[in-house]
């Protein structure tokens, strides 16, 4: 089911080159005032090559998604707005939420890390930066309304996505206000970060299950103790 096409590429404007400042992210960008939104809500990385985790995650049986199942070989950890909304996901590096996130390596990353590591790397980051990694699959039809994230978290970590399986008919947009969003082309293999305290919204419009990896990381000198 998760068979990338050759040479896809994501309709929408490409994100720019960059870094989002944590600074854009001390309150939801829909009460700054209007000079001081930013313009840009999602940044590139460039790309990242995902071959080989690519190929190894598609393998997977279907059942891998199942939180029954990654409940017996992994961990299975709510995230209630996503699973309410049917978006399946394998947990690698999950953490709690205060100042100084203590990160749990779960299960599944002692047999996944030599495969992500590398993808960290190419990202710019040290294993030790990143506080969050996880795949989430969205299934043909699936809608995330838009919305921004709420709570420090987001003041603190930098969120990237990196799409490993996608179509052409998934939507992402985002923007400073609702009224503001647009479409980003989020291509595969392509590292982009998102101003999580923005609006933005998925839509996967194709009849194919949509794949993200994402990953939370932290600058260097609030790296958990």
């Amino acid at each position: 089911e998760e068979t990338q096409p050759p040479g896809l590429v994501m309709q929408g404007p490409e994100p720019v080159r960059g870094v989002v400042s944590l600074k854009d992210k001390t309150v939801p960008t829909e009460d700054l005032p209007t000079e001081c939104q930013p313009t840009e809500c999602c940044v590139s990385y460039g790309p990242v090559d995902i071959k080989a985790f690519a190929d190894r995650m598609v393998a997977q049986p279907v059942e891998f998604w199942d939180d029954e199942v990654q409940g017996k070989e992994n961990v299975c950890i709510a995230r209630p707005f996503h699973d309410n909304l049917g978006v399946k996901k394998v947990i690698f590096l999950f953490s709690d939420t205060a100042a100084r996130p203590q990160v749990f390596q779960l299960p599944l990353w002692e047999s996944w890390k030599d495969l992500l590591v590398p993808i960290f790397n190419q990202c710019g980051l040290e294993e030790r930066q990143v506080v969050r990694c996880l795949l989430a699959r969205m299934p043909p039809g699936g809608v995330i309304p838009p919305h921004h994230d709420n709570g420090k978290w987001v003041s603190q970590t930098h969120r990237v996505h990196i799409a490993i399986v996608t179509n052409k008919d998934l939507h992402f947009t985002a923007g400073p206000t609702e009224a503001k969003m647009r479409r980003y082309a989020f291509n595969p293999g392509t590292a982009v970060e998102l101003n999580n305290a923005a609006k933005h919204s998925v839509e996967n419009r194709g009849d194919k299950s949509r794949v993200h990896m994402i990953l939370d990381w932290v600058d260097p000198e609030t790296v958990p103790s």
